[in-house]
């Protein structure tokens, strides 16, 4: 049922080129971090006093270089990855050359390294193989200096080795760059160019190349030069794109006399982020979806921007049965891409291998609308509803008696804003269009809630039981009550966070009024704490916040326990590195590391589970309640994949482990949450009690870190916040993180629960089978924002 390999590549961002019109010379650091991700270890320094002694210093020994440069033959691996966009498939080529040097005048070629012939790069069909290496100095020479502008822009470890670090514009605009200069010996080692502008005929949207350089010695011609180690190129053009890594080794002085030159320092060059990504689509190709895990999982920390890592886990994910995992990443996938057709296919493919026949028709009904002429996508379309007609009808046969279908009426509480995030009043229900698994449904009821308004209730509707009419000609009015429940994450909240956290409760209940609204305050941990018990009182939950008991609370936390243990562990996985890095015979203790890593992520999935049976209680005894509650999740965030840290911490500082451990996630806990909440209409509202995200390497207190280690925290740090994220999602409620004003979530989650409308309807379909119903609440002022739940379950009691 899912689409071919063949057929499944998407393709967005490449290797981040930088945005065109924003030029590195005048990037702030958190701007040069995202358009060069390379630099995200960087120490910027503003001050540019020692700018042109650094020129200078690092010219003449360019100068020097130059002057006694020899034509050079150097074998060169190329492994050549092209995305054909029409038809989203990669195609990847390797080929072996001698890339010649020649000194006077300077030029560069490739001879083919079987037969010494010159590659032609116009053949018809080729693989261009991009990139003249030399010349790249060309620009940085005492001479050419001039002809652009330059600005220090700070310090960074490069191959292992102290650099410093320059960005420069050509003056005629045509292209840009960073040098890495050795801090010891000037010696530049590394230059990434982009090309900003370029002739019409050249038919491509973007094109960088990085390249690092090494000293190679020619013993017998008592020469040092600077020669490519290593290249990468990525070019991006209409109709697709081209990225080619370049390895480069057996240096050969090509004169009349030959003469072998040896690489001073670090040779090796890590797989390449495409390359891990390739393999990752190999080994699926290979019908080995097992080992295909672990590069998708490392390629997917390596371009978080991008979506095909994501896309291809879920196809991991389902070839190894699970099928849980494969659903999250394909909604991932169609969320960020919706237009695709292959990715409604392959969600509908694994929903109905799920058992939700509704949900996988709706999604390949929206794959055959967006490509009407794909056979695959037609054939499978077809049998889920063969399928879902074949389910009904075997319901309708089970016996001769006359089968009773219960209605159901389905309540969906509404919040309308605007871009400013004010409340919308005074709509009426023709503003409003109610869509389920795609269809149009009828609204049957309609109530705009306010605090100041008293509105007719519903009929029909018991709010005990959102999802079922009252018999008709009994019906329930709607309570007018609201409760406020704020949940703090006692597993998951850092006692450094108690301050912010204090302040912001603080400010929102001196603003609340008594006897509008009822308030529960609780700690969820091992067991449920009760800081606050039910009160309309907000001077009570004062007196409450400002005592010593809620701050021992916060003292007693679990994480402050937890973050030790992992700062211990990454203490001695730095340790562990630094002895292998000296070769001292502490490097033994790496055969250790993987235990350690898996009992901090038992540990983790311990403690990870309690707190969701805990909130699930919680969840489960205000869907059953009368009347409207809000509640309130305060949590440093959390991850669904227990050990994605101990594990992503070791695969940063020893990448021979990556391969060693498959992170599973933990849905099976969070969807019975998700039922209640959709059930019940408890919206959940989740505030990020971290504030405003810092940047790893902005933590003195870790020492200079690896661009592996900084990408692998910040992906962290990134996750927490997203767990929070889907459980507001999926309840209709709304995330608020990375931003130091909590209070501003809470108190949009208090308004938003007096500020709302109800909506009512009766599924046009009436099979109870327990399966998942989308739910798409529109209204007619586009630029309005809509909060509703996603969906409900059809369950049959």
């Amino acid at each position: 049922m899912l689409s071919r390999l063949a057929l499944t590549i998407i393709a967005l961002a490449a290797c981040a080129p930088a945005a065109p019109g924003q030029l590195f010379v005048d990037c702030s650091r958190a701007e040069l971090t995202k358009v060069a991700p390379e630099l995200s270890a960087l120490e910027f320094d503003s001050d540019q006093s020692t700018l042109d002694s650094l020129l200078g210093a690092a010219g003449q020994q360019l100068d020097s270089m130059l002057a006694k440069f020899e034509n050079v033959s150097i074998g060169e691996d190329v492994h050549e990855m092209r995305l054909y966009r029409a038809h989203l498939v990669w195609k990847e080529h390797r080929d072996k050359f001698r890339y010649v040097v020649r000194a006077s005048p300077f030029t560069e070629l490739r001879r083919q390294a079987q037969n010494g012939e010159a590659v032609d790069p116009n053949a018809k069909n080729a693989f261009p193989v991009m990139g003249d290496f030399e010349d790249t100095l060309g620009a940085l020479t005492p001479k050419n200096q001039s002809l652009s502008r330059f600005r220090y822009l700070g310090h960074i470890a490069e191959s292992g080795r102290p650099s410093l670090v320059l960005a420069f514009v050509q003056r005629d605009g045509t292209r840009q760059g960073l040098v890495w200069v050795d801090e010891a010996s000037k010696r530049i080692v590394r230059v990434r160019s982009d090309v900003l502008k370029h002739l019409e005929e050249e038919k491509f949207d973007t094109s960088t190349r990085d390249v690092r350089f090494v000293p190679v010695i020619f013993s017998a011609s008592k020469t040092t030069l600077w020669l490519p180690l290593s290249a990468t190129v990525n070019v991006r053009y209409t109709a697709g794109e081209l990225h080619s890594v370049h390895r480069f080794s057996d240096y050969q002085l090509d004169g009349l006399k030959k003469d072998t030159g040896d690489a001073v320092g670090p040779v090796a060059l890590e797989d390449d982020a495409f390359e891990v990504l390739l393999k990752g689509v190999a080994a699926l190709e290979a019908g080995k979806p097992e080992d295909a895990l672990a590069p998708l999982h490392e390629v997917a920390l390596r371009f978080p921007d991008r979506i095909e890592p994501g896309y291809y886990l879920g196809l991991a994910l389902y070839r190894t049965h699970d099928l849980a995992g494969a659903e999250t990443h394909f909604r991932e996938t169609v969320k960020l891409l919706p237009g695709l057709a292959v990715t409604h296919n392959d969600l509908g493919a694994v929903l109905l291998e799920r058992g939700d026949k509704a949900a996988a028709v709706a999604e390949l009904q929206e794959a055959q609308r967006l490509e009407p002429g794909n056979p695959q996508i037609r054939a499978n379309l077809e049998g889920a509803l063969k399928a879902a007609d074949h389910e009904i009808g075997k319901t309708a046969a089970a016996g001769d008696v006359t089968i009773k279908v219960d209605v159901r009426q389905v309540l969906v509480p509404v919040v309308v804003t605007d871009k400013e995030g004010h409340h919308v009043t005074g709509l009426t229900q023709a503003d409003f269009k109610v869509f389920e698994d795609g269809a149009e449904q009828k609204i049957t009821a309609f109530t705009s809630e306010r605090a100041d308004v008293s509105t007719p209730p519903i009929p029909g509707a018991a709010p005990s039981q959102p999802d079922t009419v009252t018999p008709a000609g009994s019906p329930k009015p709607l309570a007018t009550r609201r409760t406020y429940v704020v949940c703090l994450d006692m597993m998951h909240a850092s006692f450094g966070n108690f301050v912010r956290v204090r302040e912001a409760l603080q400010k929102l209940f001196q603003q609340e009024q008594a006897g509008d609204s009822e308030y529960v305050v609780l700690a969820l941990g091992r067991t449920i704490g009760i800081v606050q018990n039910t009160t309309s009182d907000p001077a009570k939950v004062l007196e409450t916040l400002g005592g010593a008991d809620f701050r021992k609370i916060f003292q007693q936390s679990q994480q402050s326990a937890s973050r030790s243990e992992i700062a211990q562990y990454e203490g001695e996985l730095q340790e562990v590195r630094a002895a292998c890095d000296a070769h001292e015979i502490g490097c033994n203790r790496k055969a250790m590391l993987p235990r350690q890593a898996r009992e901090l992520a038992e540990h983790e999935r311990f403690t990870t589970t309690q707190f969701l049976m805990q909130f699930r209680s919680v969840v489960e005894q205000l869907a059953g309640a009368n009347g409207r509650h809000t509640l309130v999740l305060i949590s440093d965030g959390f991850l669904m994949a227990p050990g994605k840290i101990s594990f992503g911490l070791l695969e940063a500082y020893f990448p021979e482990f990556r391969s060693t451990q498959t992170i599973d996630r933990i849905q099976d806990l969070m969807e019975p949450i998700f039922r209640l909440a959709a059930k019940g209409n408890v919206p959940i509202y989740t505030i990020d009690s971290r504030g405003l995200y810092t940047p790893p390497g902005y933590d003195a207190s870790r020492g200079t870190l690896t661009p592996e280690v900084d990408r692998a925290l910040s992906s962290f740090a990134t996750d927490e916040g997203q767990t929070l994220s889907e459980i507001a999602a999926a309840t209709g409620g709304t995330a608020f993180r990375n931003s130091n004003d909590l209070f501003a979530g809470l108190k949009k989650a208090f308004a938003d629960g007096r500020e709302y409308y109800m909506l009512a309807y009766v599924p046009a379909n009436e099979v109870q089978d327990g399966k998942f119903r989308k739910i798409e609440v529109r209204v007619r002022d586009r630029k309005a924002l809509v909060s509703a739940k996603r969906g409900y379950w059809a369950a049959s009691q």
